[in-house]
């Protein structure tokens, strides 16, 4: 592997099968890498500056599908409730 899995969130195969897509997660921002296998270092091929990545696919013709937003942790105590 070109990368490891703790460096990347979800694979997708490129279609020519010589390169991996990856989704990598830093400072709680993830953007989708491009790793060939042949060693060559991976390129960044999404410079979001916020949110993650919940999902992503690539088309055979190389086209980028993806899914991303942020998480809402919010906690709320509701006391005697009737």
């Amino acid at each position: 592997m070109p990368v490891s899995s703790a460096d990347a969130e979800l694979y997708r195969w490129a279609a020519d099968g010589k390169s991996i897509f990856y989704s990598h997660r830093e400072n709680g921002v993830s953007n989708i890498w491009l790793a060939p296998l042949d060693g060559k270092a991976p390129k960044k091929l999404t410079t979001f500056e916020s949110d993650v990545i919940f999902a992503f696919d690539i088309s055979p013709d190389n086209r980028l599908a993806l899914s991303r937003g942020s998480f809402v942790r919010d906690a709320v105590l509701i006391k005697n409730a009737k």
